[in-house]
């Protein structure tokens, strides 16, 4: 049931990715509002290795990730740090299959996770990520990062 659902909701991004630039109103990466001044601390690293079709598209990505969060807080399909992962996982892979993009930034995935890890404040010291519930506030966190990183990727 649980892979049904990550299918699906790696269905919904990818359709919606499509579709995203065909909706009147809908936000480019690039007209983002800037985040916190911490939080642009936190994504600089994203800004010096993106450019072109690679930071447009990971930036809308990062955008419907957001808006994914934020639909996902009533029914909490998503409900801990653990799930987030994966289905950040299963949907970059759907999203960014074939592209190349995995091979033209390497680290990128990481970099992505740590930056989400340490603003929601579940990054541990050891490097892994504390599985935690994500309540209004985690996932507030979360979402604010992901739009943080379409911020940095768009140029901000």
């Amino acid at each position: 049931m649980n892979r049904a659902i990550l299918l699906g909701l790696g269905f919904l991004a990818g359709l919606v990715m499509f579709v995203m630039p065909l909706v009147p109103g809908a936000q480019d990466a690039d007209q983002v509002a800037p985040p916190k001044q911490a939080l642009q601390q936190l994504v600089e690293p994203i800004r010096g290795v993106l450019a072109g079709d690679d930071a447009a598209a990971i930036g809308e990505f990062c955008l419907v990730f957001a808006d994914v969060l934020r639909s996902d807080a009533d029914s909490q399909l998503i409900s801990d740090t653990a799930e987030l992962h994966d289905r950040l996982v299963e949907s970059s892979v759907l999203m960014f299959q074939h592209t190349g993009i995995e091979d033209r930034h390497p680290d990128l995935a990481d970099r992505i996770d740590r930056i989400i890890a340490e603003w929601m404040g579940v990054a541990a010291d050891d490097g892994q990520v504390e599985n935690v519930e994500l309540d209004a506030s985690t996932r507030a966190k979360a979402i604010e990062a992901f739009e943080a990183i379409a911020w940095a990727a768009g140029g901000g």
